[in-house]
């Protein structure tokens, strides 16, 4: 059984310290399956379909209180007072073009989880919105990418749906789902480990060649995954 690790953090400027994590491991709210959710009584629950969509997909959660404000009248603002103002630049980051003309604003919360596996070739991970986070005013921006082949860390990339309205994230509120597969059908372990040393130095070779190529990334992983001795089974 292939096993994919996890470890989280909140940068420290742009340095982030996989072995030590922000919070301590006995205070993080550890991550579900997504099958484990809701009443075990619904018929939907013995749904061949349903078991299958919650196969290898598990469920994480915002593990602090989080206030936000956009304010579009004063200039275009992101307010917080649940965050110190020393600490408001490395929880939040707010990219040029943040605030589109459909006005709905994108920003990044960087509470950064990285997956990683010790399997080389083709395995993806995909993450969504949970559908409660909905509910408090936000949106998850999803993507799919192989941690096998690609080592970066995932912030909660955000869309803000209310504005001039407070926006809570309480502590224990679902923030996504994460689901991993590859072309052999596997069945996944999550278990929390920090990286090891050979992927630390990959995780810093990766980051650096966003920062001199942005968007050079896709085709080193294409590269990468090309490979694979499985990539031609279906």
């Amino acid at each position: 059984m292939p096993t994919v690790n996890y470890i989280s953090v909140i940068p420290d400027g742009q340095d982030e310290d996989y072995q030590h994590p922000t919070f301590a491991e006995d205070f993080e709210i550890p991550p579900t399956p997504a099958f484990n959710e809701g009443d075990k009584k619904h018929d939907h629950k013995s749904c061949p379909a349903h078991k299958e969509w919650c196969k290898n997909r598990w469920t994480f959660y915002m593990p602090f209180d989080l206030h936000l404000k956009a304010i579009p009248s004063e200039g275009k603002l992101i307010v917080s007072d649940s965050i110190e103002p020393n600490e408001f630049g490395s929880l939040l980051e707010i990219n040029e073009n943040w605030w589109n003309d459909e006005n709905i604003p994108e920003i990044q919360v960087k509470y950064n989880t990285l997956f990683w596996t010790e399997e080389k070739h083709g395995v993806w991970i995909e993450y969504t919105s949970h559908p409660r986070l909905a509910e408090t005013g936000i949106t998850l921006v999803p993507g799919t990418f192989p941690i096998s082949s690609w080592m970066r860390s995932l912030p909660i990339p955000v869309t803000i749906n209310k504005l001039e309205q407070d926006i809570w994230i309480k502590r224990g509120t679902p923030l996504f789902h994460v689901r991993f597969y590859d072309k052999r059908g596997s069945t996944f372990k999550l278990r929390r480990k920090a990286p090891t040393k050979d992927r630390l130095e990959q995780i810093k070779q990766d980051k650096t060649l966003k920062s001199y190529m942005r968007f050079a990334s896709w085709d080193l992983i294409k590269k990468r995954e090309s490979k694979c001795p499985f990539k031609n089974l279906f």
